[in-house]
């Protein structure tokens, strides 16, 4: 959130110096998926967890704040974060970091599927998720850099 909102502070306060509107101004964001798999009812943990934490990670509460100006974040550990901006955020480009989608095990240990294979961070080389990223970032419909 306090990245989120610095961002759209400083973008207003830049644009409205002499020249700000020629500059281009943006943010990168740090995107990753996680995902069980497999369907059945052993992964019905591993289905929750990821779900959860893909929200935690952020990549929906990113594309929500800059197309409404609210950041709405929960944890049932950490607490809960609501902030509303004053005036519509703005960015004029989006950098994406992408690492992977995350898959899990049962006992949500990184694993990858038959004929995929392990990086050293431990986590599958998953270059199709680079698409599905740029594809779901897309939604704030400004250029994409990776």
């Amino acid at each position: 959130c306090n990245l989120l909102v610095a961002h759209a502070e400083v973008y207003r306060a830049l644009k409205a110096m002499p020249g700000g509107s020629e500059a281009r101004i943006g943010i990168v964001h740090n995107y990753m998926l996680f995902e069980a798999k497999g369907k059945s009812v052993l992964y019905a943990g591993t289905k929750y967890l990821s779900g959860r934490l893909n929200h935690w990670w952020g990549n929906q509460l990113v594309i929500d704040f800059f197309n409404t100006g609210t950041f709405k974040w929960e944890h049932p550990l950490w607490g809960h974060m609501e902030h509303r901006e004053p005036q519509p955020p703005r960015t004029d480009w989006l950098g994406i970091n992408y690492y992977t989608r995350s898959l899990h095990s049962p006992l949500f240990l990184p694993t990858c599927r038959k004929g995929e294979y392990m990086t050293d961070m431990p986590y599958r080389a998953y270059p199709t998720g680079l698409y599905d990223a740029v594809n779901h970032m897309s939604e704030l419909k400004v250029p994409i850099y990776i």
